[in-house]
């Protein structure tokens, strides 16, 4: 999951950034599904029960929450991980301090996916995800986007059944013939 707090760049309106959340899925052919997203101008602690639903709903199907941690939003970040103690639920927080230029970011994350048809978009979140991808670059909402692109970082792709059945293959045929002295 990815989870991109709300921030305003200076001389902008504070109506400029929304909250987003983003939990999204990678196949053995590693195709992208956003299985949920949601983005809103919530207070901080709305945004942590945003954060504690989605992992509730979807452990333990996603092992870290990516939150960006720079600058003012290091306190957001503090927040969550009391709350995590407080809580006794333990998310998997993942601070991501990358900067540079969020467009450039998002362009070269989502633009391969796009062209070579590898993002699958739930039915329940597609107005929210295209409202700010049709538009983007030249619109002000790029939050659910971030949020994308943060949820992307340290997500593996699963072994498909093939590979499974040849690793167990592998494993039992060095099992047959491992020494019976050293075990190896």
């Amino acid at each position: 999951m990815g989870f991109d707090p709300a921030g305003s760049d200076r001389k902008k309106s504070e109506r400029t950034s929304r909250y987003a959340a983003v939990v999204s899925a990678k196949d053995p052919k590693e195709r992208i599904f956003i299985l949920d997203a949601r983005a809103g101008y919530w207070t901080p602690s709305f945004a942590e029960d945003v954060i504690f639903n989605l992992w509730k709903k979807f452990y333990p199907h996603i092992t870290r929450v990516n939150l960006e941690r720079m600058g003012g939003f290091t306190v957001f970040y503090d927040n969550i991980q009391r709350a995590e103690r407080d809580r006794q639920q333990f998310i998997g927080l993942n601070p991501i301090t990358g900067g540079g230029d969020k467009d450039v970011k998002i362009r070269n994350y989502y633009q391969p996916l796009l062209e070579q048809e590898r993002l699958y978009i739930n039915a329940a979140v597609w107005d929210i995800v295209m409202e700010e991808l049709k538009i983007f670059p030249g619109g002000t909402r790029k939050d659910v986007l971030d949020a994308g692109v943060l949820a992307s970082d340290g997500v593996g792709v699963p072994m498909s059944r093939e590979d499974k059945e040849r690793i167990q293959r592998q494993k039992a045929r060095r099992r047959r013939y491992a020494s019976r002295v050293t075990g190896a």
